[in-house]
């Protein structure tokens, strides 16, 4: 979201196979910084509710499994002018929560751009 709440971008993505939760967390923030290098954002702040990866990407310890893809991550970056990594609580983690939610429970909406615009939209005006 952008400072007036408005969404920038999102990106929903369904990895066969990968069921660790540490793993698909630093999967999608690899995806969302991928996402605002294709946008060319300069300036940017990526939330996250796993703080094992936020720390990790703030100079903390980084876990073996995930150290690859938090090593492209950080050299996504370099692209951008400003950006910082903080944690939030699962529950203010609303936006991915309903993305999420919503695309396990409805195929159709999983490959439906449109509706998944409408309904993050809406989601963010509660």
């Amino acid at each position: 979201m952008d400072h007036t709440r408005n969404p920038c971008g999102w990106s929903l993505r369904r990895y066969q196979g990968i069921v660790d939760p540490l793993v698909l967390e630093s999967l999608a923030c690899r995806e969302a910084l991928q996402l605002a290098a294709s946008k060319n954002f300069k300036q940017v702040i990526f939330e996250g509710d796993s703080k094992m990866v936020i720390s990790a990407l703030r100079g903390g310890l980084v876990p073996l499994e995930i150290s690859n893809m938090l090593q492209d991550v950080i050299n996504l970056t370099q692209a951008l002018q400003e950006v910082s990594f903080s944690f939030i609580r699962r529950q203010c983690n609303v936006a991915a929560l309903s993305l999420a939610s919503k695309a396990l429970r409805d195929e159709s909406f999983f490959v439906n751009p449109l509706t998944q615009c409408s309904f993050l939209i809406s989601e963010m005006l509660v």
